[in-house]
């Protein structure tokens, strides 16, 4: 187990309790959720970033927000490649770890709510 590591990821206690409540809705660990949301975006963007270096045009960054109100941590539990795999991301982006992680998780979300209010629509 010497290959395993830890990230402290910031965030506000709206979005820990969104994270812990997700990852209980798909009977996860915090850690197995979150990684499972990162390594498939992360994916995906790997393949942008092939095509984007063949345009020559760097990928956007995401700009940090920070959110109102009591701050708190979670806790990443992973493996030291896919840590570094996160930090290569918020580098390639031009932000925090923290940032680039809570990036990935509110778009998966959003991406998820819309497609869940176009089934309920049809």
């Amino acid at each position: 187990m010497t290959d395993r590591t830890a990230l402290i990821i910031s965030c506000s206690r709206e979005q820990a309790a969104i994270v812990h409540q997700r990852a209980d809705l798909e009977r996860r660990t915090v850690s197995g959720y979150v990684l499972r949301i990162l390594m498939r975006s992360m994916d995906v963007e790997d393949r942008v970033v092939l095509i984007q270096q063949d345009s020559g045009r760097p990928l956007t960054p995401y700009q940090p927000v920070r959110l109102p109100g009591p701050r708190t941590k979670i806790l990443l539990r992973c493996s030291k490649a896919e840590a570094q795999r996160i930090r290569e991301g918020a580098k390639r982006r031009r932000t925090t770890i923290s940032w680039f992680v809570l990036y990935t998780l509110s778009f998966s979300w959003s991406a998820g709510d819309r497609m869940f209010m176009e089934f309920r629509n049809k």
